[in-house]
Order: structure tokens, then C-alpha cells, then sequence
């Protein structure tokens, strides 16, 4: 059941030791190495509205930025003919290939339920689309989006907003889980329903709790044995995103807003950022 959790959790954030451990803070003021202040964010991607808070130290972090960095330029008017070029089978494959007959009908009623639409509009998506569409088979309240919130503050303010990555990349994750693999923990995850819920609590009052290390711990404990998967998710993207980081950070100010869970950790941003001679403290 993994990579399903993986991948929900992935979508809903897309993990330390004593020796990195960070204080406890969300948001990060970066200064140093001759440059002018920047932020760091660490979001949450989908959250319960209700839980949904937004401080005013983040609003004026926002505002004293020039250019917003987020994992995906949420304001390309390509990103979203992006994401349908890459959700769907391109090998002749099908949802309904990779379920039986039962699992396709149980698929099926659970999509219409939270959805509105059932398997026969969307057999040729790939599982990870599925994922993201079961999301609200697992929240039972309204949901709120800091990336979306952001992208609003941007587009009010006329700021420019960059990605670190392409939809390509993201996809690529999923795209190397078989799918049959994927499919089989679809239908788990449904059948433990209770167990994923209680994984997205957890993650979520660690999250409220403003603690980065608890977060980066969790998923490195629920991914001791599958280190090819936590590098995947979140170390790899991080080293890469390193470099670009930089070349941004050294242009001016910038406002940073990523996943937490990409935060913590010895191979965390924010100790990775440090290691290039930054220095990163919390903002209260």
C-alpha cells in the first residue's frame, strides 16, 4: 500500500535526524551570502478549509518579494494542456485492463460518489490521475490550497511566478511504479480507508504543528525499506532543485513555496541551502 499512500500524500503535502534537526517554523527568511532577503515556505498542497490558516508574517513575506518560486509554474497557460498530454495511456493500456471486474465496479461507484463521473469517461487516464481524483473519497470537508491561494496573490500583484520542475517530471515519478502495481493499491487503499485517513491526520497535525523534522521522520520511517522511493519523492528533487534555487536567490528577492516535507531533514532544503552558505532562520 506504499506507493498509493505515497502517492495521496505526495499530492495532498506530492520527511531527520538530531544531527539536522530544524526548530519548529513553516516559513523561513533566507539572508547571506551577499544576497538580498528571500522566503521559504513550506506548504501543504490540499488541507481541510476549516484548518486552513494563513498568518500575516506569510502575506508580508509575499508582498516584499519580486518573483514567487513554486514546484510548478502554476500560471503557465501551457501547464494545463501539459497535465492532459501526460495523463493518459499512450502504450494502448486501460484502467479497465489493469482491474478485475469487481475492483472496476467498486472503482467506478466510489468516482461517481465524490466525483460525478465514472470509469467509462476516464479508462484510458493513468492511475496517478485516479489518485488525485480519489483525494476527496478521503477528505469529507471542503478543501483549501496555499499554491492556489499564492498564484491569486500573484496574479493581483502582476508577479511573475516560476516552477522548479515541468509536469513531465512530476509524472515521471508515478510513471516508474508499474501500473499494475498501481492499480492493486488502488483498490487497497479503498479497502483500508480508515488507515489512509488516519495517515493524512497524522501528517496533518504534524503539519499545524509547524514540525518539518516530524514530517521528513514519518515518511523516512514508512519508507525504510523502499529508500529508491524517498529518493524519488523527495530527496533527488531537492539536490535538484538546489541549483536553481541559487542562480534565483543571488537575482533578488524571491518568496519560495514548497511542499514541507521537502523542508526537513538532512537532505532538506533548508539544510541544503545552508550548506551553500545561507543562512535560513525561522520567522515567528
Amino acid at each position: 500500500m506504499k506507493h498509493i499512500i505515497t502517492a495521496l500524500t505526495a499530492l495532498v503535502l506530492i520527511f531527520s535526524n538530531k544531527a539536522t534537526a530544524q526548530e519548529k517554523g513553516l516559513l523561513y527568511e533566507i539572508s547571506g551570502n551577499g544576497i538580498e532577503t528571500s522566503y521559504l515556505y513550506g506548504t501543504i498542497h490540499l488541507m481541510p478549509a476549516d484548518q486552513f490558516k494563513m498568518k500575516p508574517s506569510i502575506k508580508k513575506a509575499f508582498d516584499n518579494s519580486i518573483k514567487i518560486i513554486l514546484e510548478l509554474d502554476m500560471d503557465d497557460p501551457g501547464l494545463q494542456m501539459a497535465f492532459m498530454k501526460n495523463m493518459t495511456f499512450t502504450d494502448g493500456n486501460s484502467l479497465k485492463k489493469l482491474f478485475t471486474e469487481e475492483e472496476y465496479q467498486v472503482l467506478d461507484s466510489t468516482l461517481i460518489k465524490t466525483n460525478g463521473v465514472g470509469l467509462a469517461m476516464l479508462d484510458t487516464m493513468k492511475p496517478f490521475m485516479i489518485n488525485t481524483m480519489l483525494i476527496k473519497a478521503f477528505f469529507t470537508d471542503q478543501l483549501a490550497s496555499y499554491e492556489g491561494t499564492f498564484v491569486e496573490w500573484a496574479m493581483a500583484q502582476e508577479k511573475e511566478i516560476i516552477g522548479l520542475e515541468t509536469v513531465e517530471e512530476q509524472v515521471q515519478i508515478f510513471d516508474n511504479i508499474p501500473y499494475e502495481d498501481q492499480a492493486d493499491q488502488i483498490i487497497e487503499s479503498l479497502e483500508n480507508i480508515t488507515e489512509t485517513r488516519d495517515m493524512f491526520d497524522q501528517m496533518l497535525e504534524l503539519y499545524l504543528d509547524e514540525d518539518v523534522d516530524g514530517l521528513y521522520k514519518m515518511f523516512g520511517d514508512f519508507y525504510d525499506d523502499d529508500a529508491t522511493m524517498m529518493s524519488n519523492l523527495l530527496d533527488n528533487r531537492n539536490k535538484n532543485w538546489i541549483p536553481k534555487l541559487v542562480e534565483e536567490l543571488k537575482e533578488g528577492q524571491r518568496f519560495i513555496g514548497i511542499g514541507a516535507g521537502h523542508l526537513g531533514g538532512e537532505s532538506g532544503i533548508i539544510n541544503l541551502l545552508r550548506q551553500q552558505g545561507f543562512e535560513v532562520t525561522v520567522v515567528e
